[in-house]
C-alpha cells in the first residue's frame, strides 16, 4: 500500500505515510478531533475531495483548519486497513494549498507548508495547550543572543555532511545544529527545550558531481544532547572529539597524499588510480603475448614497441632465431618478456601495499 507521488514530485505522499506508521503521532491526529461520518466518494482514493455537508461537522468545527485535520484521518484510515494497492495524496494537496495552484509556493515544499498547516489545526482542535507537532526552533548559544529560527522541519544539505563519505546522523545533525565550525569552535546553535513531537528531516539531493555517500541512521536516536539546557554536559564530549577530529584531519592527509599526485601544472592526478591501470593494461598485454605464442605465429615487433608488420610462423621463427642467435643468448622480445613480467610484479605488490595501507587508515578513521 502506499501514496502515487504527487505531479511534481513532493514528499508530501511519503511524509504522510511515514506519519502513519508512527503511533504516537495516529494518536494525537485521532484525539483532537473526529466525525462520526467521514462523508463519501467513489472516486476519492483517486484523488477526488469529499465534500462534507455543513450539518454533519460540530458546531466549533473550524472548517478550514479541521477539514485538513479530515483529510489527514481519512488517508490515516485508508493506510490501515484498505485492501487497494495504491491511494493519492491530491485531495490533500488542494486542501494544504487552499485553492491556489499547487506551484504557488515555489520557495517552500509542499510537504511543509502542509506541516505548518497541519500543525495549526491540531492547535486549534486541541482543548488544552498542547506541546509543538512538528515546529523546532534554534537558538544562538549566547545566553543574552535569541535568534528565531523556526521551521517545521530540519533540511540537511550537502555540506552538512563534511568530508566523511560514510558518516552516521549524528555526525550531520551536530554539523548542522552547532555550525560546520564544531568540533573546533563552540556550538554555535542549540535547541530549544521545548522540542517539537515529531522532528522531520529532510536530506537535500546532492549535486550532479558530489561524491555518492551513505548516511548510516542509528537504531535509537538521542537528541536531547542538542538541547540547550544540556550545554555543559556537551563541553566535555567537544574535547574529546576535537581531538579525534584531528586524528581524522592527520590520517585523512597521509591518505590523500598517497592516493594523488600534484605535478608541476598543479592539476591533481589519482596516482594510485594510475598504479591500477598500468597493472591492467600489463595484464592484457601479458594476456595478448600468451595467446599469440599460442597460435604459432611470432610476436611481432609492433606488438613490442618496434617497427615491423609480419607475423611468422612458428617453425620459421625457431629457424630465424638459431640463425641470429647462434649461441643461445636472450631474444630482445624475450627481453622485453621479462621485463614486462617484472614491472607487473613489482606494480602489483606496490598496490597490495597500498590498499592494505589505506584499508587500514581508513578503519582506523571509522573507529
Amino acid at each position: 500500500m502506499f501514496l502515487k507521488p504527487l505531479p511534481q514530485g513532493d514528499f508530501l505522499p511519503s511524509l504522510v505515510t511515514i506519519l502513519q506508521t508512527i503511533p504516537s503521532c495516529r494518536e494525537i491526529f485521532f484525539d483532537v478531533t473526529h466525525l462520526n461520518d467521514y462523508g463519501y466518494n467513489s472516486h476519492w482514493w483517486e484523488g477526488d475531495q469529499i465534500n462534507i455537508p455543513r450539518k454533519s461537522l460540530p458546531q466549533s468545527d473550524e472548517t478550514v483548519n479541521n477539514s485538513l485535520l479530515y483529510e489527514v484521518q481519512r488517508l490515516m484510515a485508508f493506510l490501515e486497513g484498505s485492501q487497494r494497492s495504491y491511494g493519492s495524496a491530491d485531495a490533500l494537496a488542494q486542501l494544504t494549498m487552499r485553492g491556489r495552484p499547487l506551484d504557488d509556493w515555489a520557495t517552500e515544499p509542499l510537504f511543509a507548508r502542509f506541516m505548518s498547516c497541519l500543525e495549526n489545526a491540531v492547535q486549534s482542535a486541541s482543548e488544552q495547550d498542547s506541546n509543538s507537532m512538528f515546529r523546532i526552533r534554534r537558538i544562538g548559544s549566547d545566553v543574552g543572543r535569541w535568534e528565531k529560527q523556526e521551521s517545521c522541519y530540519v533540511a540537511i544539505s550537502e555540506s552538512d555532511f563534511g568530508l566523511s563519505i560514510e558518516p552516521d546522523l549524528y555526525e550531520v545533525l551536530d554539523r548542522h545544529v552547532w555550525g560546520r565550525s564544531w568540533p573546533k569552535a563552540e556550538p554555535e546553535y542549540w535547541l530549544d527545550d521545548n522540542v517539537a513531537a515529531i522532528v522531520v528531516l529532510h536530506i537535500a539531493k546532492p549535486p550532479p558531481k558530489a561524491p555518492k555517500r551513505r548516511l548510516n541512521i542509528p537504531q535509537t536516536m538521542c537528541a536531547d544532547r542538542y538541547l540547550r539546557s544540556k550545554a555543559e554536559h556537551i563541553k566535555n564530549m567537544r574535547e574529546e572529539t576535537g581531538d579525534l577530529a584531528a586524528q581524522i584531519d592527520k590520517t585523512q592527509a597521509i591518505i590523500s597524499k598517497i592516493q594523488m599526485y600534484r605535478p608541476a601544472d598543479g592539476l591533481d592526478l589519482n596516482a594510485f588510480q594510475l598504479l591500477c591501470e598500468s597493472v591492467d593494461f600489463l595484464e592484457k598485454r601479458q594476456k595478448d603475448r600468451e595467446e599469440i605464442e599460442a597460435s604459432g605465429l611470432e610476436v611481432s615487433r609492433d606488438f613490442e614497441g618496434e617497427s615491423s608488420d609480419s607475423h611468422e610462423p612458428a617453425t620459421d621463427r625457431q629457424e630465424s632465431a638459431t640463425r641470429s642467435n647462434p649461441f643461445g643468448q636472450q631474444l630482445p622480445s624475450e627481453r622485453k618478456k621479462g621485463r614486462d613480467a617484472e614491472v607487473l610484479a613489482k606494480l602489483k605488490e606496490i598496490v597490495a601495499g597500498l590498499e592494505t595501507k589505506v584499508s587500514s587508515m581508513c578503519s582506523d578513521q571509522h573507529k
